[in-house]
């Protein structure tokens, strides 16, 4: 099975979304989940992170293990537009909701947006 991993504070933590969840997720919230995905919301990072850990652990997953898990990231300086750019997006990628060149193609449209906000 594919997983995202990432290291904090020591420890890998792995993620994936499962059809199930991505399911559950657009059932609950009325929408897809990549739409879902761009709400910039704590709301919406921990219910990310509770179901990608649940689809890679295979264990039940509660929403306060998800959010002592978003807590630890704060700590250690993700944002939560870091956490969606460097952790959810790549993901998806690993859950097969995104092409590589899909992320790659929505990082360069980031940068170019944000070079040109830089120049004006």
């Amino acid at each position: 099975m594919k997983t995202f991993t990432f290291e904090l504070n020591g420890k890998e933590v792995e993620l994936r979304m499962v059809s199930a969840d991505a399911i559950k997720i657009e059932d609950t919230y009325k929408c897809k989940l990549l739409d879902y995905i761009q709400d910039y919301s704590v709301k919406t990072i921990v219910t990310l992170l509770r179901y990608m850990l649940k689809g890679a652990t295979k264990k039940p997953i509660s929403m306060e293990e998800a959010q002592d898990l978003y807590d630890e990231m704060v700590d250690d300086g993700y944002t939560i537009q870091r956490m969606i750019e460097e952790i959810i997006m790549p993901a998806c990628v690993a859950s097969g909701l995104l092409a590589q060149s899909d992320l790659q193609m929505i990082q360069e449209k980031k940068e170019e947006l944000k070079a040109t906000q830089q120049n004006s």
